[in-house]
């Protein structure tokens, strides 16, 4: 699988060092680049959050970051890293948003401190690494890793990179700020610190499941063993919900917005509305990465020279072009403004006219070959573009209280009704009427957002109504209980295959059990020497550890009654056969046991606790994620032909 491809490649995550050094931003932030890179058009769109477009690139480039470290070999692999990508970036969105919504905000000052200290570590480690290195050696071989940094990244344009930094920089505000209030007792650190320096060493011999055959069951074996083991099958009981989802985009269009309000927001506000002087143009990026200067060089004069012979350039630009952001878009760059791309692009793109073509251009990426489509002069958006817009944003307050005001009211009438069905109640586009399927209390649905979840298995009678319930700023929810399945004990037929595992497991468990317990008497009577005890009976002796009590156990993982075994017994002891669930069982030796020193405990109280603090926070953070995404709407893009448009970057 992927995370065993991942352990057994760790020197690969060599380079995302250098990414976390140089960059501050993990590979997520990809996605802030393609953002202002690409048009989003109908087609380029592969999923909606909450209405708000993501596009195929951004999904892509995370993709691309992700492979470059797992390097997936199979379709189930690269399928993974889709799903992986495509969570990713609608973490990064749901963190932007929740950001947006609490106003946290980076100055430009907060950027470039955390670049020149990006720089900084890059350059530490480079003399590290080469004491000798002059200055001026020095700089240049940060200026090269940065800049080769920013061709792999695939920031086209510096400021994109900047912009990068300045959104990760918002968001590590947004998560201190939510995980600042974390505390940690002393207990908390005590119980980790045993965790990780209380350890123990062993020596061992598994009877492996693997060493027996299959058998294989009847029908009487798996009827007595189904009964016996009933509780494992058993389905909770599962409920479904009705709701009237009331949002407050509804009502936008019911609130006044008074004309003299927007012309004295958009006359307060016009710096909102500036567009500097922007050009659109199209590129042929020759890369010096993949080939010499003089071969660069001769291949873009080769690009150039087609193109003034009269060929289409986003033919000639698929054909040539090494930057793969706009290569199979025939090179278009889009609308840009100055600052977003490296100075000497800036300068031949601003000084060519429209449809000039220019000579090739030498960056820090290669030869560029440019051609200028349009231009356009600074400009301040006319009102008459920007009415709308204005008006709405002037509206959603007022529109968010009539969507709270409008469910309560709905709520305390049907509250009062008997019988009361909510499907006849909607009042689209107002209150629109949603039905779930059957889910369990702990159940984890994208169709069953946590809230409709943690309210419907509160209530206490089939077809109560609750609400509003909220399920994000200014939605709420009118929800009701409208059906139940009780616990139940599906028939053997519908579980026989989990059953007849469960079975042939048990069966060679019991088989290793009795081998088990053969080696165990064997090692009794040779002073506890598993090696003796084991020859013959092709069985090898293993050491596990040092490992502290919360595990794992080397080659066995999460042994848990093998670990309690181990810290209850003293050095030198033979532990009695040990079950490990789905692999077999286990003769262990307890070599050495390190027990809880109260000095070193307090040499390492504060590195502890700050290890145990960080913990709590990732934890709640996790936790705050996990409740963004349970109330977010995601919508997944269909192409012409009815498939998933992200099932185009398998």
């Amino acid at each position: 699988m992927v995370l065993q491809h991942m352990r057994r490649n760790i020197h690969r995550y060599k380079w995302v060092l250098w990414v976390v050094i140089l960059s501050f931003i993990p590979l997520f932030g990809y996605y802030y680049t393609a953002s202002r890179h690409e048009a989003q058009t109908a087609e380029e769109v592969v999923l909606r959050l909450d209405g708000r477009p993501i596009t195929r690139l951004e999904v892509l480039r995370e993709m691309e970051a992700l492979t470059s470290v797992f390097r997936p070999t199979s379709p189930e692999q690269r399928r993974i890293i889709l799903q992986m990508a495509k969570d990713r970036v609608i973490e990064t969105h749901l963190w932007r948003a929740l950001a947006d919504r609490l106003g946290v905000q980076v100055t430009p000052d907060e950027v470039q401190a955390q670049i020149r200290q990006s720089l900084e570590m890059l350059a530490q480690q480079l003399r590290m690494q080469n004491p000798k290195l002059t200055d001026r050696e020095l700089q240049a071989q940060v200026q090269a890793v940065f800049e080769d940094f920013l061709r792999r990244q695939g920031f086209v344009q510096y400021a994109d990179y900047e912009r990068a930094v300045a959104e990760q920089l918002r968001i590590q505000k947004l998560q201190n700020l939510l995980s600042g209030p974390v505390t940690v007792s002393r207990d908390e650190v005590e119980q980790a610190y045993r965790q990780q320096y209380v350890t123990a060493r062993i020596a061992y011999v598994e009877v492996p499941l693997s060493r027996y055959k299959d058998p294989t069951p009847t029908e009487k074996d798996l009827e007595p063993f189904y009964q016996v083991h009933a509780d494992r099958y058993r389905v909770p009981e599962r409920r479904k919900a009705g709701y009237l989802r009331v949002d407050a985009d509804a009502f936008l269009t019911d609130v006044f917005v008074d004309q003299t309000a927007i012309e004295k927001y958009y006359a307060d506000h016009k710096d909102q509305f500036m567009e500097p002087e922007r050009v659109h143009a199209r590129h042929v990026l020759v890369s010096t990465q993949k080939r010499s200067e003089d071969e660069a060089r001769q291949r873009a004069e080769t690009v150039r020279a087609r193109l003034k012979a009269g060929e289409d350039f986003a033919k000639v630009a698929r054909e040539y072009s090494d930057d793969p952001g706009t290569r199979e878009k025939g090179g278009d760059l889009g609308w840009f403004e100055r600052g977003r791309m490296v100075p000497e692009f800036e300068q031949a793109a601003f000084s060519l006219a429209v449809g000039q073509v220019s000579e090739p251009i030498r960056t820090a990426y290669g030869f560029h070959i440019i051609q200028v489509l349009e231009k356009r002069p600074p400009r301040v958006r006319p009102l008459s573009e920007v009415r709308e817009e204005i008006r709405r944003s002037l509206a959603r307050p007022e529109a968010i209280r009539r969507a709270r005001a409008f469910a309560e009211e709905l709520a305390r009438q049907v509250q009062t009704e008997k019988g009361v069905s909510l499907a006849r109640r909607a009042q689209p586009p107002k209150a629109v009427y949603v039905e779930t399927d059957f889910f369990a209390p702990n159940e984890l649905r994208a169709d069953v957002p946590a809230p409709i979840r943690d309210t419907v298995f509160s209530l206490r009678t089939p077809g109560e109504v609750r609400g509003p319930v909220a399920l994000g700023e200014g939605t709420y929810a009118i929800v009701q209980w409208t059906g139940t399945l009780p616990p139940t004990l599906p028939p053997l037929t519908e579980v026989r295959d989990r059953v007849a595992a469960d079975w042939k497991e048990a069966q060679k468990m019991a088989l290793a059990r009795k081998e088990a317990e053969e080696l165990y008497q064997r090692a009794l009577s040779e002073n506890g020497d598993l090696k003796k005890a084991a020859e013959g009976a092709a069985l090898e002796v293993k050491e596990a550890g040092p490992f502290p009590e919360a595990g794992p156990v080397g080659e066995l993982g999460q042994a848990s009654d093998l670990v309690r075994a181990v810290f209850q017994a003293q050095a030198d002891t033979v532990l009695p056969p040990i079950e490990v669930p789905h692999r077999g069982v286990v003769v262990a030796k307890v070599l050495e046991r390190k027990a809880f020193d109260p000095k070193d405990f307090e040499a390492r109280y504060h590195q502890v606790r700050a290890q145990v603090l960080q913990q709590k926070r990732q934890a709640l953070l996790f936790s705050v994620l996990e409740a963004l995404k349970a109330n977010a709407r995601v919508e997944t893009l269909k192409d012409a032909r009815g498939r998933d448009r992200l099932e185009s970057l398998m």
